[in-house]
């Protein structure tokens, strides 16, 4: 009985999760205790609980400082770097199409400039609308960390008696299996990113591109954006090379693609071998997981799945 508690106050709260659209704020709070609970495992095996727990937060604080800084940074950047970059592309995407008798969609630059400026407001104007919004969402982010860096200190509690000591542990073995798998999962989307960003920088390096620390930021941070970050990130590598020459710029697109369709073949064999899942269960995934959460769901959705599984599996048909 208490088992099957558990398995619905799991499920409600993931329904909860969607409903109230906190998929933000609950990948926060997993990533958050993931790091914090990695941490503690790691120095436990050599020292006590209390200087582990103490380490291992120090760790959570130096990875969330650097992560805050290069976000600070790229932001930094971006405002400078990305007016430069079509400022020095425009030009050389008119004398392209030119000299290959290619119709643009826009008469001149100065009508592409409008435009640009006209998205630009309305974006701007946009995001103020929605400003309650985003404090809303960064509120319950903070809350979310803050409650597992609490729960993380917690460390263990006094059992209950009864029933609720029963539920408390089945409800506590249901989490635990899917941090495991969350664990797995995202250790191996990591890896996949690093990889990816370490590629592509090496690449621009060799390339000797300018603008080269804004765009290894780009392509970490844009490359963690499903599609459409991959597409962002090589438009403005490809914009950059244009200030060489349209030639660098089409063997840039070139290498860029090769670098991700081995990041995508590596991808669906790292997490499918690690979480024992084909690739057809993770895209499948993965697309429910966006219409229902969006990005954040696209980052859960392989360890949904593979608690899902896991939990079917421990499940005794025979009674």
């Amino acid at each position: 009985m208490a088992r099957k508690i558990s398995y619905g106050l799991f499920l409600g709260a993931f329904v909860a999760v969607i409903l109230l659209r906190l998929g933000n704020a609950l990948l926060a709070g997993l990533l958050s205790y993931m790091i914090l609970d990695w941490s503690y495992r790691r120095f436990s095996k050599r020292m006590g609980e209390t200087v582990s727990r103490v380490l291992a937060i120090s760790v959570f604080l130096l990875i969330t400082t650097a992560m805050c800084w290069l976000l600070w940074l790229f932001s930094k950047l971006t405002l400078t770097r990305v007016p430069a970059i079509l400022n020095n592309a425009m030009p050389q995407i008119a004398a392209f199409a030119s000299n290959y008798n290619i119709e643009l969609p826009f008469g001149s630059f100065a009508d592409l400039r409008v435009w640009l400026i006209h998205s630009m407001t309305i974006n701007v104007r946009s995001l103020t609308m929605h400003s309650g919004a985003l404090t809303v969402g960064l509120f319950q982010i903070v809350i979310a960390i803050l409650v597992a860096v609490m729960r993380f200190v917690e460390g263990r509690r006094t059992p209950a008696k009864g029933a609720l000591d029963s539920v408390r542990r089945e409800f506590a073995e249901r989490i635990g299996l899917f941090m495991h798998g969350f664990e797995r999962v995202m250790g191996a989307q990591l890896a996949i990113a690093l990889l990816n960003t370490a590629l592509t920088a090496a690449f621009l390096i060799v390339m000797r591109l300018p603008y080269q620390r804004f765009l290894i930021l780009a392509t970490f941070f844009f490359g963690m954006l499903p599609v459409i970050g991959n597409i962002i990130s090589n438009t403005l590598i490809a914009g950059t090379a244009l200030m060489l020459s349209p030639e660098h710029a089409l063997f840039v697109l070139l290498v860029l693609a090769i670098i991700h369709k081995i990041e995508y073949l590596i991808n669906s064999r790292v997490i499918g071998s690690r979480v024992d899942l084909p690739t057809w269960q993770i895209l499948l995934g993965i697309l429910i997981g966006n219409s229902l959460l969006g990005i954040p769901g696209i980052v859960l959705a392989p360890a949904v799945i593979t608690h899902l599984r896991k939990e079917l599996q421990a499940i005794d048909y025979s009674d």
